[in-house]
């Protein structure tokens, strides 16, 4: 899944050329796309790959250390200032040719960010870093502390969906246009999702943690099935 991800990312990305960062690869072989509001690059890769700074030991026995020195020293060309304080380690793979893809998370303040995932792909000797996709949403400014509790939030839920069984415990996240282009900025969030046996629905909704306001919601099997 992960491969399939990288090379559907190589064909529908609109790459533009950007001028390489410290000798590590030259201006025509970096191709990057660009967060069109946040400047953070959501694709890049390079045929001679960036000097990843580590080995493939430990590539291998310590990966969030790896990646975390991937981002220190590339964070300028990527546009993601502190993302080596705000990403965790979530996964690692390694596909059939050898090439190793760690996955992580973003993370603001103990807070997990809705959608933020990025993925860096190495070369198989681990030397070099061959692409990055994924999306991280830079310079966060936000209070992490909710106004609302979860009974609250289920209670602003149930004024408009009464019916229907509580799927999970509310999660407390980052939600913002990053992800869904109707909610403007970003908000401290409660996700509430209530699944409907009757109407075959399990929806989603998007309480404001400050405010009670219902940013979005959505029935998430729509997406599933289509």
């Amino acid at each position: 899944m992960v491969v399939l991800t990288f090379f559907l990312l190589q064909i529908l990305s609109v790459m533009i050329s950007t001028p390489a960062m410290g000798g590590e690869s030259s201006a025509s072989d970096l191709r990057i796309t660009r967060d069109p509001v946040t400047g953070a690059v959501t694709f890049l890769r390079s045929r001679q790959g960036l000097d990843s700074g580590v080995g493939l030991r430990t590539l291998h026995l310590n990966p969030a250390a790896a990646a975390r020195q991937f981002f220190v020293r590339f964070e300028d060309l990527l546009g993601m200032p502190r993302s080596s304080d705000e990403l965790i380690f979530k996964q690692k793979t390694v596909d059939d040719i050898g090439m190793i893809h760690i996955r992580l998370h973003q993370v603001y303040r103990g807070v997990p960010v809705y959608g933020a995932e990025v993925i860096v792909h190495y070369a198989a000797d681990g030397k070099t870093v061959r692409a990055f996709n994924g999306r991280f949403i830079p310079r966060l400014s936000l209070d992490q502390t909710p106004q609302l509790n979860r009974g609250e939030a289920i209670a602003a839920v149930r004024e408009i969906q009464p019916q229907g069984d509580l799927w999970e415990q509310p999660l407390l996240r980052i939600y913002g246009s990053h992800i869904d282009r109707s909610v403007k900025g970003n908000h401290l969030a409660w996700l509430v999702r209530i699944y409907d046996e009757r109407e075959l629905s399990r929806n989603l909704y998007v309480v404001d943690a400050h405010s009670g306001d219902i940013l979005t919601s959505y029935n998430e099997l729509d997406t599933v099935l289509s």
